[in-house]
């Protein structure tokens, strides 16, 4: 005889709190005010290569190999929907490869592994007999990252087992340094250097010693930067993730060259390279504003030389700063641009016209006084012009590393002899060592570890 459906069907209770209750009327079991605790094997068996875990009658596998395993299989389910936790209780290395899927009774077979130290949900599927793996990711990556950023010295090893995020933060640049070799297939390692921007990481030249690819030739990870490997096990190699191809930067370009006429728009959504082809030299020109801080965009015009595209004069139009100063991009050349999303402007990052540098150059050719400064900020070409022969010029202190600085005297007869290097910033100047003469230039290079311009 049926019976009537019950939200308390059957229930289990200390006369104070309900445990375990039947709802037949919703057609829910309920398990409340307690926990959930299925049956573990009673050991940990040390298992083999080919050899098989057991399942029937356990919710939770315990196994410990001695060593990496392969060829493993998992014990065919009994019930449908069943589910058992795989435990790998061994060290990290010690992993568990499973054998191809029709051996196995994994679905995903010889791609399924279980580092050492972690655990596996597996659900049988009685239509297709075979076992499948939950996935472990919700929402976001969470990697495990390593306790403390270990104070690595030069031939150091940055350890990757069981670690996701791998931290280190060198009191200095080092070199040399060893990569440990991964432990499962696809590993991913993240590498964080924590220290100052100069304490650089630098590997081992020789692949087979730093364990990683190409490492003659993988730049320095430098401070306050990270960098993230993959582990090929074919190889024995972990693999730097960028965005170099062939040594090359290979962002994505557009599909063709549009032939853009006078007042055009320039494409940059989801593209890094945006080629253009004007049928002549052409005007007014605008760029799409961009769509993330930092976003670049190199702006190809495969056109002939003199068909030359010219931005709109004004920088919230154009949305490129200084526009009306900003030299026209000739055929057969290209120019990259930076987007700031601060002032929805792109910025021109250096300018190639008919293949010659052009710099920015100072407004106008300062009358340099004796004992005078010579602007650097924010200029490529300082000009002067001096009255008459001037004596312990300064040239200004640089403001970033590398930064290069011409300094023109249009003066048609004065010269301009510098400061002593404590107060002009010239490397090697002894007070008027270095003679700037009239209607002539002079190349500097800063660097920023000496703090010192250097004659070129």
């Amino acid at each position: 005889m049926a019976e009537i459906p019950n939200v308390n069907a059957q229930t289990v209770s200390d006369g104070l709190l309900v445990f375990w209750n039947i709802d037949t009327l919703n057609k829910h079991a309920q398990l409340t005010n307690a926990d959930l605790a299925i049956t573990q094997s009673a050991t940990a068996p040390v298992v083999a290569s080919a050899g098989t875990i057991t399942t029937a009658g356990v919710g939770v596998a315990r196994v410990a190999p001695s060593a990496a395993r392969s060829g493993i299989i998992l014990q065919a389910g009994t019930q449908p929907g069943q589910i058992v936790l795989v435990v790998n209780q061994s060290a990290a290395a010690n992993t568990l490869t499973f054998d191809v899927s029709g051996t196995s009774n994994v679905a995903d077979g010889v791609n399924d592994v279980i580092p050492g130290l972690q655990a596996r949900l597996y659900v049988w599927d009685s239509i297709t007999s075979l076992w499948y793996a939950t996935p472990q990711v919700a929402n976001v990556v969470s990697l495990t990252q390593s306790g403390s950023a270990a104070v690595i010295v030069s031939t150091n090893t940055i350890t990757t087992a069981a670690v996701g995020v791998a931290r280190v933060a060198p009191a200095a640049a080092v070199t040399g340094i060893i990569l440990q070799a991964g432990t499962v297939a696809g590993q991913m390692v993240l590498v964080v250097n924590e220290a100052a921007q100069g304490n650089s990481v630098t590997f081992n030249t020789t692949p087979a010693t730093a364990n990683v690819a190409d490492s003659a030739n993988c730049s320095p990870i430098d401070g306050l930067s990270s960098r993230l490997f993959i582990w090929d096990s074919g190889a024995s190699l972990w693999y730097a993730q960028s965005q170099l191809v062939g040594g090359s930067v290979a962002p994505l370009q557009s599909a063709t060259a549009v032939a853009i006429a006078n007042s055009g728009a320039i494409a940059t959504a989801n593209i890094g390279v945006s080629r253009l082809n004007p049928a002549s030299a052409v005007t007014a020109i605008t760029m799409a504003a961009g769509t993330y801080p930092g976003q670049m965009c190199l702006v190809v015009n495969e056109a002939a030389q003199g068909n030359s595209i010219t931005f709109n004069t004004t920088p919230a139009t154009a949305k490129v700063a200084d526009s009306a100063n900003c030299s026209p991009i000739d055929g057969l050349s290209s120019r990259l641009f930076v987007w700031d999303s601060s002032t929805s402007l792109w910025y021109a990052q250096s300018q190639l016209t008919a293949g010659a540098v052009v710099s920015q150059m100072s407004a106008t050719a300062v009358a340099t006084l004796d004992n005078g400064t010579v602007a650097t900020a924010g200029i490529g070409v300082s000009r002067v012009s001096p009255a008459g022969n001037r004596t312990g010029c300064i040239l200004a202190a640089g403001t970033y590393g590398a930064q290069e600085v011409w300094v023109v005297n249009e003066s048609s007869a004065n010269t301009i002899s510098w400061a002593t290097q404590a107060t002009s910033h010239i490397a090697g100047e002894a007070g008027g060592t270095y003679v700037l003469a009239a209607k002539s230039a002079q190349k500097f290079v800063y660097d920023s570890s000496t703090s010192l311009w250097y004659k070129g």
